[in-house]
Protein backbone atom coordinates (compact mmCIF):
# COMPACT_ATOMS: atom_id res chain seq x y z
CA UNK A 1 0.00 0.00 0.00
CA UNK A 2 1.54 3.48 -1.15
CA UNK A 3 1.24 5.51 2.45
CA UNK A 4 3.32 8.53 0.79
CA UNK A 5 1.42 11.75 0.70
CA UNK A 6 3.29 13.61 -1.69
CA UNK A 7 2.04 14.51 -5.06
CA UNK A 8 4.50 16.33 -7.28
CA UNK A 9 3.77 18.48 -9.42
CA UNK A 10 6.39 18.60 -12.24
CA UNK A 11 5.17 20.27 -15.14
CA UNK A 12 6.95 23.88 -14.78
CA UNK A 13 9.72 22.49 -13.21
CA UNK A 14 10.90 20.54 -16.98
CA UNK A 15 12.97 22.59 -19.74
CA UNK A 16 10.74 22.55 -22.65
CA UNK A 17 13.32 20.67 -24.98
CA UNK A 18 14.65 17.36 -24.45
CA UNK A 19 11.18 16.67 -21.60
CA UNK A 20 11.94 13.23 -21.88
CA UNK A 21 15.52 12.86 -20.49
CA UNK A 22 14.69 14.96 -17.70
CA UNK A 23 11.19 12.95 -17.14
CA UNK A 24 13.00 9.30 -17.24
CA UNK A 25 15.63 10.95 -14.50
CA UNK A 26 12.46 12.11 -12.23
CA UNK A 27 10.96 9.09 -12.38
CA UNK A 28 13.97 6.78 -11.20
CA UNK A 29 14.98 9.46 -8.74
CA UNK A 30 11.53 9.60 -7.30
CA UNK A 31 10.62 5.64 -7.33
CA UNK A 32 8.64 4.41 -4.23
CA UNK A 33 9.27 8.14 -2.72
CA UNK A 34 5.84 9.47 -4.43
CA UNK A 35 2.02 9.02 -4.38
CA UNK A 36 2.19 10.14 -7.54
CA UNK A 37 3.54 12.76 -10.21
CA UNK A 38 1.06 15.41 -11.55
CA UNK A 39 1.16 16.30 -14.99
CA UNK A 40 -1.51 19.36 -16.28
CA UNK A 41 -0.51 21.08 -19.71
CA UNK A 42 2.38 18.50 -20.58
CA UNK A 43 -0.79 15.88 -20.91
CA UNK A 44 -1.30 17.50 -24.31
CA UNK A 45 1.87 18.18 -25.26
CA UNK A 46 3.58 15.06 -24.45
CA UNK A 47 2.99 10.96 -26.30
CA UNK A 48 0.95 9.76 -23.13
CA UNK A 49 2.38 6.42 -24.17
CA UNK A 50 6.02 7.55 -23.10
CA UNK A 51 4.21 8.82 -19.92
CA UNK A 52 2.75 5.39 -19.18
CA UNK A 53 5.53 3.33 -20.17
CA UNK A 54 7.66 5.92 -17.51
CA UNK A 55 5.32 5.30 -14.70
CA UNK A 56 4.79 1.38 -15.33
CA UNK A 57 8.72 0.91 -15.26
CA UNK A 58 9.49 2.71 -12.16
CA UNK A 59 6.12 2.21 -10.47
CA UNK A 60 5.26 6.11 -9.75
CA UNK A 61 1.42 6.42 -10.22
CA UNK A 62 0.22 9.26 -13.11
CA UNK A 63 -2.14 12.33 -11.66
CA UNK A 64 -3.38 13.92 -14.48
CA UNK A 65 -4.86 17.52 -13.95
CA UNK A 66 -7.81 17.74 -16.69
CA UNK A 67 -9.28 21.38 -17.45
CA UNK A 68 -12.74 19.82 -19.06
CA UNK A 69 -16.01 21.95 -20.22
CA UNK A 70 -18.81 21.48 -17.77
CA UNK A 71 -20.57 18.86 -19.96
CA UNK A 72 -21.20 15.52 -18.73
CA UNK A 73 -20.57 13.35 -22.11
CA UNK A 74 -17.14 15.06 -22.47
CA UNK A 75 -16.42 14.80 -18.39
CA UNK A 76 -17.02 10.86 -18.75
CA UNK A 77 -15.64 10.45 -22.37
CA UNK A 78 -12.21 12.15 -21.47
CA UNK A 79 -12.09 9.57 -18.28
CA UNK A 80 -13.13 6.93 -20.27
CA UNK A 81 -10.23 7.57 -22.63
CA UNK A 82 -7.37 7.81 -20.01
CA UNK A 83 -4.99 4.61 -19.74
CA UNK A 84 -4.82 2.72 -16.38
CA UNK A 85 -1.86 4.05 -16.05
CA UNK A 86 -3.97 7.42 -15.21
CA UNK A 87 -4.68 5.86 -11.59
CA UNK A 88 -5.61 9.82 -10.07
CA UNK A 89 -7.15 12.87 -11.65
CA UNK A 90 -8.27 16.14 -10.90
CA UNK A 91 -11.36 17.71 -12.98
CA UNK A 92 -11.93 21.40 -12.90
CA UNK A 93 -15.47 22.48 -13.06
CA UNK A 94 -16.45 26.73 -14.30
CA UNK A 95 -19.27 26.16 -12.28
CA UNK A 96 -21.77 24.11 -9.53
CA UNK A 97 -22.47 21.63 -12.17
CA UNK A 98 -23.98 18.89 -10.68
CA UNK A 99 -24.85 16.73 -13.80
CA UNK A 100 -21.09 16.95 -14.98
CA UNK A 101 -19.41 15.91 -11.04
CA UNK A 102 -22.11 12.96 -11.61
CA UNK A 103 -20.74 11.66 -14.95
CA UNK A 104 -17.07 12.13 -13.32
CA UNK A 105 -18.37 9.68 -10.14
CA UNK A 106 -19.57 7.21 -12.83
CA UNK A 107 -16.69 7.40 -14.39
CA UNK A 108 -14.92 6.79 -11.53
CA UNK A 109 -16.32 3.65 -10.82
CA UNK A 110 -16.76 2.17 -14.22
CA UNK A 111 -12.88 3.01 -15.23
CA UNK A 112 -11.62 2.58 -11.65
CA UNK A 113 -9.75 5.93 -11.21
CA UNK A 114 -9.73 8.35 -8.30
CA UNK A 115 -11.09 11.42 -9.59
CA UNK A 116 -10.58 14.65 -7.19
CA UNK A 117 -13.36 17.21 -7.99
CA UNK A 118 -12.58 21.05 -7.80
CA UNK A 119 -14.17 24.22 -8.68
CA UNK A 120 -12.11 27.54 -10.87
CA UNK A 121 -13.98 29.36 -8.30
CA UNK A 122 -12.14 27.96 -5.20
CA UNK A 123 -9.32 29.65 -6.64
CA UNK A 124 -10.37 32.80 -8.26
CA UNK A 125 -12.53 33.73 -5.68
CA UNK A 126 -11.11 35.07 -1.93
CA UNK A 127 -14.13 35.42 0.10
CA UNK A 128 -14.25 33.23 2.77
CA UNK A 129 -17.80 32.29 3.38
CA UNK A 130 -18.32 31.45 0.04
CA UNK A 131 -15.50 29.40 -0.58
CA UNK A 132 -16.47 27.78 2.74
CA UNK A 133 -19.79 27.67 1.80
CA UNK A 134 -19.08 26.14 -1.34
CA UNK A 135 -16.61 23.22 0.13
CA UNK A 136 -20.25 22.49 2.03
CA UNK A 137 -21.72 22.28 -1.17
CA UNK A 138 -19.41 19.77 -3.03
CA UNK A 139 -18.99 17.34 0.03
CA UNK A 140 -22.27 16.90 0.18
CA UNK A 141 -22.46 16.29 -3.37
CA UNK A 142 -19.77 13.95 -3.12
CA UNK A 143 -20.82 11.72 -0.42
CA UNK A 144 -24.38 11.32 -2.16
CA UNK A 145 -22.57 10.65 -5.36
CA UNK A 146 -20.23 7.82 -3.65
CA UNK A 147 -22.92 6.22 -1.90
CA UNK A 148 -24.61 5.96 -5.43
CA UNK A 149 -22.20 4.51 -7.40
CA UNK A 150 -19.47 3.37 -5.41
CA UNK A 151 -17.28 6.02 -7.47
CA UNK A 152 -14.01 7.67 -5.60
CA UNK A 153 -14.39 11.11 -5.56
CA UNK A 154 -12.49 13.17 -3.66
CA UNK A 155 -12.18 16.91 -3.09
CA UNK A 156 -9.13 19.25 -3.97
CA UNK A 157 -9.72 21.48 -0.63
CA UNK A 158 -8.20 24.93 0.36
CA UNK A 159 -5.39 23.50 3.66
CA UNK A 160 -8.16 25.89 6.00
CA UNK A 161 -11.60 23.94 5.11
CA UNK A 162 -10.38 20.36 5.55
CA UNK A 163 -11.56 20.39 8.68
CA UNK A 164 -14.94 21.44 7.88
CA UNK A 165 -15.01 18.81 4.57
CA UNK A 166 -14.07 15.95 7.18
CA UNK A 167 -16.62 17.06 9.83
CA UNK A 168 -19.20 15.93 6.94
CA UNK A 169 -17.58 12.78 5.98
CA UNK A 170 -13.99 11.76 7.17
CA UNK A 171 -14.06 9.26 4.20
CA UNK A 172 -13.82 12.27 1.89
CA UNK A 173 -9.40 12.19 0.51
CA UNK A 174 -8.63 15.37 0.32
CA UNK A 175 -5.66 17.09 -1.93
CA UNK A 176 -4.53 20.44 -0.78
CA UNK A 177 -1.90 22.43 -3.27
CA UNK A 178 0.70 24.18 -2.23
CA UNK A 179 3.35 22.42 0.22
CA UNK A 180 5.81 24.41 1.43
CA UNK A 181 8.94 23.35 1.97
CA UNK A 182 10.62 26.76 3.48
CA UNK A 183 9.50 29.76 4.84
CA UNK A 184 10.76 32.29 1.57
CA UNK A 185 8.43 29.38 -0.13
CA UNK A 186 5.65 29.76 2.01
CA UNK A 187 5.35 33.59 1.34
CA UNK A 188 5.01 33.03 -2.15
CA UNK A 189 2.30 30.39 -1.84
CA UNK A 190 0.55 32.59 1.18
CA UNK A 191 -0.87 34.76 -2.12
CA UNK A 192 -2.89 31.79 -2.79
CA UNK A 193 -4.50 29.09 -0.32
CA UNK A 194 -1.86 27.27 0.78
CA UNK A 195 -1.37 23.88 3.17
CA UNK A 196 2.15 25.48 4.93
CA UNK A 197 4.80 23.84 6.14
CA UNK A 198 5.26 20.36 7.81
CA UNK A 199 3.58 21.33 11.39
CA UNK A 200 0.63 23.20 9.53
CA UNK A 201 -0.04 20.45 6.83
CA UNK A 202 -0.02 17.84 9.89
CA UNK A 203 -2.99 20.13 11.80
CA UNK A 204 -5.12 20.45 8.88
CA UNK A 205 -5.92 16.82 8.73
CA UNK A 206 -5.82 16.41 4.86
CA UNK A 207 -4.53 13.53 3.17
CA UNK A 208 -2.47 14.54 0.09
CA UNK A 209 -0.64 17.21 -0.61
CA UNK A 210 0.74 19.31 -3.49
CA UNK A 211 4.79 19.73 -3.56
CA UNK A 212 6.06 21.35 -6.61
CA UNK A 213 8.58 24.52 -7.29
CA UNK A 214 11.00 22.94 -6.31
CA UNK A 215 13.51 19.38 -6.88
CA UNK A 216 13.64 18.06 -3.82
CA UNK A 217 16.68 14.71 -3.46
CA UNK A 218 15.50 11.74 -2.39
CA UNK A 219 16.39 11.84 0.90
CA UNK A 220 14.58 15.05 1.73
CA UNK A 221 11.50 13.29 0.24
CA UNK A 222 12.43 10.53 2.57
CA UNK A 223 12.66 12.75 5.29
CA UNK A 224 9.27 14.87 4.40
CA UNK A 225 7.43 11.88 3.88
CA UNK A 226 8.44 10.79 7.66
CA UNK A 227 7.29 13.82 9.26
CA UNK A 228 3.51 13.74 7.50
CA UNK A 229 3.16 10.48 8.56
CA UNK A 230 4.55 10.76 11.79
Amino acid sequence: MNTNKIVYAIDKLLPSSDCYTTLRKEFKKYKGLLHSIKLNSMIYTTDIDELCLLSTVYDVPLFFDLKLYDTPITVYNTIANMPPEVKYITVTFASHNHYSIEAAAKASYDFNKEIFIVSVLTSSITTKSYIKNYNIYLANNVVELNKKYESKLGMVVPADYVKGVKAIDSSIITLTPGLAVNKDQLKDYKKQYSVGLVEEVKSSGGDLFVLGRNMLEPKELIKLNEELND
